[in-house]
C-alpha cells in the first residue's frame, strides 16, 4: 500500500489523501495515523481517493468510517473518489456504506464539491 498526501493550510485547509494498492488488516492503521497527523493540523476537508486500491477489507473501511464520523462530529468534511464497479466500489456498496460517504467518480468533482477550485491533480 502507498499513501500520498497533498494539503494545504489556509482559510480553506484541505487534504487530498490517495491510497493505492492492497489495504487489509496488516497496514490499515497507516491510514488512521495519516488521518490523526492531518486532523492534528487542523484540517477539516478531507478528499481521499481510492481509486487505485486493487482490495480493501473491513479494518481499510473502518479507518474511513472513523474519518466520516470526525468530520461528522466536527463539523468537517470527507469526499471519496471511487471507480465505478471497482472491487472497492463494490464493497462499500455491499456494506451499505455508499449512504454514508460521499462518493465521486473523480478528483475534480470530488474537489468541487468541498469548494476548491484550481486543485492540481497529479
Amino acid at each position: 500500500m502507498e499513501i500520498t498526501v497533498r494539503s494545504q493550510e489556509d482559510a480553506n485547509s484541505y487534504a487530498i489523501i490517495k491510497i493505492d494498492g492492497r489495504v487489509d488488516a496488516t497496514n490499515s492503521e497507516q491510514i488512521g495515523d495519516v488521518f490523526d497527523v492531518l486532523i492534528a493540523q487542523g484540517l477539516l476537508k478531507f478528499l481521499v481517493d481510492v481509486s487505485q486500491i486493487n482490495y480493501i477489507n473491513t479494518s481499510g473501511l473502518r479507518e474511513l468510517v472513523t474519518l466520516q464520523k470526525w468530520c461528522r462530529k466536527n463539523n468537517g468534511e470527507l469526499k471519496l473518489v471511487v471507480t465505478t464497479k471497482s472491487k472497492v466500489d463494490e464493497v462499500i456498496q455491499m456494506t451499505g456504506l455508499g449512504k454514508f460517504f460521499s462518493i465521486f467518480a473523480n478528483e475534480v468533482a470530488a474537489a468541487a464539491s468541498l469548494g476548491l477550485v484550481n486543485v492540481n491533480q497529479k
